[in-house]
């Protein structure tokens, strides 16, 4: 993976992290939830149970710990995304990206949160979960297009006009330039 490439999927991965954390704000306090509720079980992942109760109280550690897991997997999945997606046209980009997402969703609430991080298994079938995980991967997929847009784009140009230079015609062993 070229290193422009590399890059752009840590960003891609950042942004999608922000989109997916204004999105998941704005779902919990609809339902009239605490955001800390989801910053508390995502700290939880490094910080222990402890840090589960009292459920609507903030606490700058518990932030930054749930802050810092989300953006770091934010990170990671935006770079994977760059990875399975960078010779893909935008359309089936997209669909790679959301069923990138889909594919986190199943692992990381049927596999890993039920032997792991038992405290997320009343959200495995909530709607919001899977439509979160979809909108990262394609945000994180759209991102990724955006900032590639100016390099992807010169790569077509150059094959376009590769493509239109008719190939120079010359017998075998034939000597070029001075002797």
């Amino acid at each position: 993976m070229p290193v422009a490439a590399w890059k752009a999927g840590v960003w891609a991965g950042l942004i999608a992290g922000a989109i997916d954390l204004a999105v998941l704000t704005g779902i919990v306090l609809a339902q009239g939830v605490s955001p800390w509720v989801p910053a508390r079980m995502t700290a939880a992942m490094v910080l222990g149970t402890g840090v589960l109760s009292p459920p609507e109280a903030f606490g700058a550690g518990i932030a930054a710990a749930a802050l810092g897991v989300h953006f770091g997997l934010s990170l990671i999945y935006g770079v994977i995304i760059a990875l399975l997606i960078q010779r893909l046209d935008r359309f089936p980009a997209l669909g790679a990206g959301a069923a990138f997402g889909l594919g986190v969703w199943l692992l990381n609430y049927f596999v890993i949160a039920p032997y792991a991080f038992p405290w997320f298994g009343g959200m495995r079938f909530a709607p919001s979960v899977p439509f979160l995980h979809a909108l990262f991967g394609v945000a994180a997929v759209g991102a990724y297009l955006a900032i590639t847009a100016r390099e992807r784009r010169a790569g077509i140009e150059r094959r376009q006009l590769e493509a239109q230079v008719a190939p120079e015609r010359r017998r075998p062993f034939e000597r070029r330039g001075p002797a």
